[in-house]
């Protein structure tokens, strides 16, 4: 298993550094020095094996369906967002839900936004989700640098989508961090009591339910 998550990651690396590599090349630039020209693939992977895991870590596909399959399956019984957004959770709530066959917890809490407006921020797993580095001017959030913004979540993300539409929510923004592997889709709605939402997807760890480990006293 060790193994073959530093092989993930290495072939992560390469593919960002590559596809930076190309950017410039097509452009007449010079290449930086910390970019690596990909002149292979890494040792003991096939190029089935490398196109297969781009093809798996680099779609939106993916974030959509833990949506999907959190909906479906979540502990509490939420059906939509707007369900979640309506219940006014104002403590921390974690809710049980399962993806691909694996068990995980969903952060769900709100919090008062600069704005005077509560928001509601909702935290799934991002399923190994890689957005594929563009290189590019990044911008500062959250005390940190490293991040992007970007609009093409909804263009791949039907089912995100339809449940922002029968949420209420007219607007959104989204970003997205590198070194965090992390994406966040802030939704604005046009309503005065209702709130606003943020949809977090971040690396995550199966959950183990406590009570399995319980003894007799």
């Amino acid at each position: 298993m060790k193994e073959e998550m530093e092989m993930a990651e290495k072939t992560r690396r390469l593919l960002q550094e590559s596809e930076e590599h190309m950017f410039y090349l097509a452009q007449g630039r010079p290449t930086p020095y910390r970019c690596v020209v990909m002149e292979s693939l890494p040792r003991g992977m096939s190029l089935s094996v490398y196109e297969e895991y781009k093809r798996k870590h680099h779609s939106f596909d993916i974030l959509d369906s833990v949506l999907d399959e959190f909906l479906k399956t979540n502990s509490w019984g939420y059906v939509d967002l707007s369900q979640i957004c309506s219940s006014r959770l104002t403590r921390k709530t974690f809710l049980r839900y399962v993806h691909a066959s694996i068990p995980y917890l969903a952060t769900v809490f709100e919090v008062n936004g600069t704005d005077q407006k509560v928001w509601v921020n909702v935290k799934l797993c991002n399923n190994s989700f890689v957005y594929v580095y563009k290189p590019g001017e990044t911008i500062e959030r959250n005390n940190s640098d490293g991040w992007i913004q970007f609009d093409e979540c909804l263009l791949h993300m039907p089912i995100l989508k339809a449940n922002l539409r029968n949420a209420g929510f007219q607007t959104i923004d989204a970003y997205y961090s590198y070194d965090d592997q992390r994406l966040d889709i802030k939704a604005w709605t046009c309503e005065d009591d209702a709130p606003n939402l943020v949809l977090t997807f971040e690396p995550g760890y199966p959950y183990r339910d406590d009570d399995s480990a319980r003894t007799e006293i």
